[in-house]
């Protein structure tokens, strides 16, 4: 299953810090609360952690094929 609903914001106050967080690869926008704070959203990296039910039935289908050739036909 995938993990939803996360949101990355980060918040700078740091003039030299702007440019750093606008060249990142998941630079979403940025909200300008005031001159000098400024939050960032960010795209969130996809990631798993938990485990696919789709992957762990190729596994096991996978595994009675390899069982079936060594059984039946070595």
């Amino acid at each position: 299953m995938r993990v939803w609903g996360i949101v990355d914001v980060k918040l700078c106050s740091n003039e030299n810090k702007l440019e750093k967080f606008i060249a990142k690869p998941n630079f979403k926008s940025r909200s300008t609360f005031t001159e000098t704070l400024v939050a960032f959203h960010m795209k969130k990296i996809n990631f798993f952690n938990k485990p696919i039910c789709i992957g762990m039935s190729i596994l096991e289908l996978s595994k009675n094929l390899m069982y079936d050739f060594y059984y039946n036909v070595i």
